[in-house]
């Protein structure tokens, strides 16, 4: 295990624990004006198309925390209720979405899913005074919009770094290594960490490739992979595209170590890639639900196991109704408020900086027996000097 701890960030952690002393959240200071009958907030998400996975396993948490903070009394005594968009995962109905919900006067929306989709609603979100907050994308440049945007998931610079240094710690055998990724704003700034931050760990790159959605089939990138021989190939990207991917390579006697991003941490890629699937290792935002009743409570709900995304929902929603609670129900009210926040979740504590981004915790994800199981939780795999390097 990489475990350098720097001094800033043991006081960090203090801070942590002395929030999770409150349970859940730090009020701050007297509640703010009336609400209206109901607090409504809005949600653009791709619920159909080639990202629906995440979509609604996000719905499914958002729905879940809707459901404890009613059963509650609501925010402050006001009923809260949301209201969804399917956006396809297209950026141009999102922004339509994002506008629409602007007209209504509808202060704060959970998602989008895909950091494209982010990126192109942001400026318009900052200039309306909308807030943003997303449980999925990652893209470093959504930093730039501090007062508008949110995440509850890290920035990929830091998930590039943790995937460089974990790969070889997990593999010692492993010297080069291919990069396969998503050519969208993702994959690129995902690719470009892990690009910058492997040879640092000791290893080479010996291809580095981009490839579009939804193609039919990948045969030159297995053609390529096979011509350079790595030790292991780094896979960005989403489940449907990589379980083509992998399947190719498996027709085609690829033997290396493979190694996913985040993307694809969920089991719907053993299910449709079967035992070539064993053995992938991969990095994954700290996610692991604490809870078995929450645990419990879901799999009766929807009758299959919990993935990452649903868990990140709830979080999100809970954070936003915290938030309002503190602050109000307008944009600036919501935006102070959450960079107030001090929050311990479903899978572990919500932070936010001055750019809106929270500090980094991974989970070290492999497929065993058919399922993505945790090798170890919670891991800070760089310190604060590193970051300073950078």
């Amino acid at each position: 295990m990489i475990r350098k701890i720097s001094i800033s960030t043991v006081l960090f952690l203090i801070v942590i624990l002395i929030s999770a002393f409150f349970m859940i959240s730090t009020n701050f200071g007297p509640p703010p004006g009336d609400f209206p009958d109901e607090i409504v907030v809005g949600s653009i998400l791709p619920l159909s198309g080639p990202m629906e996975t995440y979509g609604i396993e996000i719905k499914r948490g958002i729905d879940m925390a809707v459901s404890d903070i009613n059963e509650q009394g609501g925010i402050k005594g006001t009923p809260l209720s949301v209201e969804y968009f399917d956006n396809l995962g297209n950026p141009n109905m999102a922004l339509f979405a994002l506008k629409k919900f602007a007209e209504k006067g509808v202060p704060v929306i959970i998602g989008p899913v895909s950091s494209t989709t982010a990126l192109t609603i942001a400026p318009y979100a900052e200039e309306e005074k909308v807030v943003i907050i997303s449980p999925a994308a990652t893209n470093p440049n959504l930093s730039e919009y501090k007062d508008y945007f949110f995440r509850t998931i890290s920035s990929d610079i830091y998930q590039g770094k943790g995937m460089a240094k974990v790969l070889p710690t997990m593999y010692p055998d492993v010297q080069s290594a291919a990069v396969l990724y998503l050519n969208n704003d993702y994959g690129r700034e995902l690719k470009n960490s892990f690009v910058t931050w492997f040879p640092k760990a000791g290893g080479h790159i010996v291809l580095i490739e981009s490839y579009e959605p939804r193609e039919k089939s990948y045969s030159e990138l297995i053609d390529k992979i096979i011509y350079t021989k790595p030790d292991a190939v780094v896979l960005i990207g989403t489940v449907e595209d990589a379980g083509i991917i992998l399947k190719e390579a498996e027709n085609n006697g690829v033997n290396v170590k493979w190694f996913c991003s985040e993307g694809l941490v969920n089991d719907e890629l053993p299910d449709s890639v079967g035992k070539y699937s064993e053995g992938i290792a991969g990095l994954m935002q700290s996610s692991q639900v604490q809870s078995k009743s929450f645990i419990k409570r879901y799999e009766s709900e929807y009758g299959t196991g919990i993935n990452w995304p649903v868990s990140y929902g709830y979080d999100t929603m809970a954070i936003v109704s915290e938030a309002i609670s503190a602050g109000g129900y307008k944009g600036p009210e919501i935006s102070s408020a959450l960079k107030r926040i001090r929050y311990l979740g479903l899978c572990g504590p919500k932070v936010f900086d001055e750019n809106g981004d929270i500090p980094p915790a991974f989970d070290i994800m492999r497929i065993e027996n058919g399922k993505w199981q945790r090798v170890k939780w919670n891991q800070i795999v760089f310190s604060d000097e590193e970051d300073e390097e950078d």
